[in-house]
């Protein structure tokens, strides 16, 4: 049993078995109300806007989507904010090959700007 917990709240019951360099699975259930706000309060939670993108066009083909994110991540204030929007968040395992690389190479500001 690992001795380290992220804090979930009722997000999550029972121990969790993963060290946080294997991240912790998300289910993320609804489409949000607004794609760039949604964009936007991931980019709070160090989300780069094309993954965020990549998100949010998951959830609009599929209803849903599952992914693993940085287990410091604070889960029961991401999951209040989320169902502001729209977006039911659940913890889940994690996929133990979190660690893709994807071309977000697009600044942060480049999307800020266009977006406002």
């Amino acid at each position: 049993m690992i001795e380290w917990r992220p804090d979930f709240g009722d997000l999550y019951d029972g121990d969790w078995p993963h060290a946080s360099e294997y991240g912790v699975g998300l289910r993320l259930d609804g489409l949000p109300k607004s794609k760039d706000g949604f964009i936007r309060l991931l980019m709070e939670y160090s989300c780069h806007p094309a993954a965020g993108e990549r998100i949010y066009n998951r959830i609009e083909a599929n209803g849903f989507d599952l992914l693993t994110v940085m287990a410091r991540l604070p889960f029961i204030i991401l999951a209040d904010r989320l169902s502001i929007v729209g977006v039911k968040l659940s913890v889940i395992e994690p996929d133990l090959n979190w660690m893709k690389r994807f071309d977000d190479t697009t600044p942060y500001e480049a999307y800020t700007e266009s977006s406002t």
